[in-house]
């Protein structure tokens, strides 16, 4: 048994850089949050498949790096996206299981409201980035040393 997908999904790496970009510009701006893409030089010179956000509910920024595949700019894009669309208690769990939380919302985000789809691939790497919290409360917070 094979699973297929209906016709009217998009899939970001058959999309063009210009479809992308349309398709995220419109979100930022049905949310109010505005939209920067990053070169190599700006902040610490290594925004080469990074992003970031900042703000609040219902306003705020995403910044996005330098991404060689299409696909891995895109679900980087909702994962910033649901970091400021959504409020979450973040008081009872750690950084890691916060970033993986809003990586899943991200993902049910892109499928059910804008009908988005990601590889196996977009979506490992994206679970990848992460792991790289691991411990990142005990390091940055509490002061441990390992």
């Amino acid at each position: 048994m094979s699973l297929k997908q209906p016709n009217n999904y998009l899939k970001p790496r058959y999309m063009s850089p210009e479809q992308v970009r349309g398709m995220m510009m419109k979100l930022s701006e049905k949310h109010g949050i505005k939209l920067h893409y990053l070169n190599g030089n700006e902040g610490d010179g290594d925004n080469a498949n990074r992003s970031f956000c900042a703000g609040c509910i219902g306003s705020g920024d995403i910044y996005l790096g330098v991404y060689e595949d299409i696909e891995l700019e895109v679900i980087s894009f909702f994962h910033e996206l649901v970091h400021v669309i959504f409020d979450f208690d973040r008081s009872v769990i750690s950084t890691m299981q916060y970033e993986l939380y809003v990586t899943f919302k991200a993902l049910e985000y892109a499928e059910k409201e804008c009908k988005v789809l990601f590889s196996d691939d977009a979506i490992k790497w994206m679970l990848e980035q992460c792991l790289t919290y691991h411990r990142w409360d005990e390091r940055e917070v509490r002061g441990y040393k390992f």
